[in-house]
């Protein structure tokens, strides 16, 4: 269980990181033996005193690509500066519009930046694989991430990932589907061809995350080394809100044969804690708060 690195990526989604470390360290068997990595665009001064740095091997923040000021928008100057900004309707909803495109393409370029980072430090730890996940992706099933990684070592795959891969494509998704949220990758064959080596703003206007993860897999992996562990083709294997597909991680999926969430809801993180009788100071808090 030493062959193994994680990599988590986030904003400033503090609670959700302090309960997925807990589920990692504390709730999985090999959770002393992990090196867990923690990729923050926030900065520094942001994290939280309540989450035990003790928990992180190698921890990150900031980012190349900062955050757009309204307030240093022309159009914002020229028209609402000394004015009421409390008494214009919609005026975020406004201007979120007008940076749409600015935003979109700064927002995914900081994730992707995280991924390469994250990646990197996992290439560095001198662990065989390196998982990543977002702070919101919870695995609850530590066997069925050790079922993949024992699936590559058997079948010599170099990443592992689920998807509609390339039989999904469009504009936003040129070269296939791969989601971003949990991916594990092979570290020897990421720094002999040096994957994490890549332009994390190039195409990110018009290329979603997943679609620009596809196009560095597909540059870089043989096909018969990727190994699909799901492709969304069952409903049934999902838990998902009415109206959605289970291909729509927002507001939450949650992946029953693997026990693997992803929710923006800790409704959800709180449930699954309770069913598997998670224990820690941050998850007794999420269960307390949410249930």
């Amino acid at each position: 269980m030493k062959d193994l690195a994680i990599t988590i990526s986030l904003y400033n989604r503090w609670l959700e990181l302090g309960g997925l470390l807990e589920l990692l360290r504390l709730n999985w068997k090999g959770g002393r033996d992990l090196h867990i990595i923690v990729i923050s665009t926030a900065s520094e001064d942001e994290f939280p005193n309540w989450i035990d740095r003790k928990m992180i091997d190698h921890i990150e923040f900031g980012s190349r690509f900062p955050m757009p000021n309204f307030k240093n928008d022309p159009f914002f100057r020229e028209h609402f500066i000394g004015r009421n900004l409390s008494k214009i309707p919609y005026l975020g909803d406004y201007l979120l519009a007008r940076q749409r495109k600015k935003l979109k393409k700064i927002t995914r370029s900081r994730t992707v930046d995280s991924f390469i980072r994250g990646g990197i430090r996992g290439i560095e730890s001198g662990r065989a694989y390196t998982l990543h996940l977002h702070a919101a992706t919870w695995p609850f099933r530590e066997d069925k991430v050790y079922e993949i990684t024992d699936m590559m070592k058997n079948n010599n795959y170099i990443f592992a990932c689920r998807g509609f891969g390339k039989k999904l494509v469009s504009e936003k998704l040129p070269s296939g589907d791969i989601d971003d949220n949990f991916f594990i990758i092979d570290n020897n064959f990421a720094s002999k061809t040096n994957f994490w080596n890549f332009d994390p703003g190039l195409d990110a206007e018009t290329i979603s995350n997943e679609g620009r993860l596809a196009r560095r897999v597909y540059e870089k992996c043989p096909e018969d080394k990727i190994y699909f562990f799901d492709n969304f083709s069952n409903p049934n294997d999902y838990i998902f809100p009415e109206g959605t597909t289970p291909r729509r991680v927002q507001p939450f999926n949650y992946f029953k044969p693997m026990g693997l969430l992803r929710s923006h809801d800790l409704r959800k993180q709180a449930e699954l804690c309770q069913r598997f009788k998670l224990k820690g100071p941050i998850i007794e808090n999420i269960i307390e708060d949410n249930i």
